[in-house]
């Protein structure tokens, strides 16, 4: 399993102090696959939330669903115990001309909804993902990133960065590449319109994230260290200081809500490759004013 494998003490740079006390309880939240089948937080796939929770949507485009977190996951002090300590965060984002980041909180987690009309996605698909989609034959609005368990460590280490792997990934990548869209570890996956190295990965990564074991144990062996190295480098962060690469943002010291990668297993990108921030201002989220919530982009 992945989560075997994703060793949470890779090297890491560490937060800085901050003298803010909502600023006290920083988490990363690690991607892996468990083996419960009914995990407590995610990253992707679908929001489980009562019938009544309307789904946050602007122009008649429901919003990218990002995140659901159970606050029994996070660590009492986190953001100054400020927050909520029951129920859920369920996290959304559509352009910023179409209403930008919502932020919900929900007391019981209700069943899985799925989008009610064409997510609002086109702006966040990763190259390598439309790609896929387009070899498919699958139109963006379609797309809905595969569901990833998150693990909770109360920690001020940041995961590494991609980029600083790069080397190791790219080795990967060639391998994959090299091998032969015919061979049989590869042929469950090569379907649509235009089977790819693209489209096969995404499908195989779609199947893994619902269940590892339905991938055969050669088709893994393809993939699994690549799907490591990601998982290692795309953790969430809750809590902490505002990292100054929000340069806008950084200089108000707000509640960090939630910080997201850009990321390969998810199949988003947010800004040019950077970081998505979700902010609140301490007393909002003191009064409960999700509506106040904001973004912002690294760089």
């Amino acid at each position: 399993m992945l989560r075997e494998m994703v060793d949470v003490n890779v090297a890491a740079a560490a937060f800085e102090e901050s003298p803010r006390f909502y600023h006290n309880g920083w988490s990363r939240l690690d991607l892996v696959t468990g083996e419960a089948d009914d995990p407590s937080s995610w990253i992707g796939g679908l929001p489980e939330m009562p019938a009544d929770t309307v789904w946050p949507e602007k122009d008649g485009k429901a919003a990218m669903f990002l995140a659901q977190i159970a606050m029994s996951d996070l660590p009492e002090d986190i953001w100054g115990g400020l927050g909520p300590k029951t129920g859920w965060l369920l996290f959304f984002l559509a352009p910023e001309n179409w209403g930008g980041a919502c932020v919900l909180h929900i007391e019981e987690r209700g069943a899985q909804r799925f989008y009610p009309n064409g997510a609002c996605v086109e702006n966040f698909l990763s190259m390598s993902q439309r790609d896929a989609l387009k070899h498919l034959g699958r139109p963006v609005d379609a797309f809905s990133p595969p569901r990833w368990v998150l693990t909770v460590s109360p920690t001020n280490e940041q995961p590494p960065n991609l980029f600083a792997k790069i080397t190791e990934r790219d080795a990967l990548l060639k391998t994959y590449w090299e091998i032969d869209l015919e061979d049989p570890r590869l042929t469950p996956y090569t379907t649509g319109e235009h089977p790819s190295h693209s489209t096969v990965e995404y499908l195989a990564r779609l199947a893994y994230a619902q269940n590892p074991s339905d991938l055969a144990p050669e088709t893994r062996d393809i993939f699994e260290e690549r799907w490591t190295l990601e998982a290692r480098s795309e953790a969430a962060t809750m809590g902490g200081p505002v990292g100054t690469e929000f340069f806008f943002t950084a200089p108000e010291e707000p509640v960090v809500l939630l910080r997201l990668r850009s990321s390969q297993l998810l199949g988003w990108s947010f800004g040019d490759v950077e970081d998505l921030g979700i902010f609140i201002s301490a007393d909002d989220l003191k009064s409960r004013r999700w509506d106040k919530a904001w973004f912002d982009y690294t760089g």
